[in-house]
């Protein structure tokens, strides 16, 4: 296929550059918000692992409780026995 622009070259040229310039602009903010987007993402991830963390570490905690006392109560048991 030919395209052939008639016309004076300058105006032709111009009207191209303001195309271009529109698109480049577009392009420019499509970028922005993939990089505002990414970044959100990232933030999401790092939250929701803190957050699974604090979780882990209350189960940890209690889960070590509940060890405790019953090895605390089982001793007690096996004292009482004795006597």
């Amino acid at each position: 296929m030919l395209d052939m622009a008639i016309g004076e070259s300058s105006k032709i040229e111009s009207e191209d550059k303001g195309k271009i310039d529109s698109i480049v602009q577009k392009v420019r903010e499509l970028n922005g918000r993939l990089a505002d987007i990414r970044r959100e993402q990232v933030f999401q991830r790092v939250s929701a692992r803190i957050v699974h963390c604090v979780r882990y570490g209350r189960l940890l905690t209690w889960l070590c409780y509940r060890n405790e006392k019953l090895n605390f109560e089982t001793s007690l048991k096996r004292q009482t026995r004795k006597l």
